[in-house]
């Protein structure tokens, strides 16, 4: 298995109604970022936006040990979620939606399998997948393609 350069994993929860404080104390995680349907609009920095916004949210980046691949920083993060399940399932069931955010930056040809046990686990939390892939040589060789002509 040939593992990406580098990836960021975050969970990310939106909610129709909840209050994102309610969220950190049914997982007993702090969030880099969250915010409150009917509030005013800001920036992460807490610049003011127009509008309000229309949903929570709520995220946390679930950071990989040094040398862990995606599907064993899926595994851990599962790991601890899976305690918070009753809470979980209760956050989605009332019309919550969960994901994991990858962040996934790759130099070359890369791939990660993630095995059926997992998928399974994340489908008992209700969480889905969510892939943005970076390819960060492939625009350096645009480039230099683009320049050769």
């Amino acid at each position: 298995m040939v593992k990406p350069s580098k990836f960021k994993v975050s969970l990310c929860l939106h909610h129709p109604k909840m209050n994102p404080d309610v969220i950190s104390s049914g997982l007993s995680l702090n969030p880099q970022f969250m915010y409150m349907v009917g509030d005013r609009r800001k920036t992460p920095k807490g610049n003011l936006l127009e509008g309000f916004n229309e949903d929570s949210y709520w995220t946390c980046e679930m950071r990989p040990s040094r040398k862990e691949g995606l599907a064993d920083c899926l595994r851990a993060s599962l790991s601890k979620l899976e305690r918070k399940a009753s809470f979980l399932r209760k956050f989605s069931a009332t019309g919550g939606h969960l994901e994991f955010f990858i962040g996934w930056f790759v130099n070359s040809n890369c791939g990660e399998v993630l095995d059926f046990d997992l998928l399974r686990r994340l489908a008992d939390l209700r969480i889905e997948l969510s892939f943005d892939v970076y390819p960060l040589t492939a625009s350096r060789g645009y480039k230099k393609t683009r320049r050769g002509k």
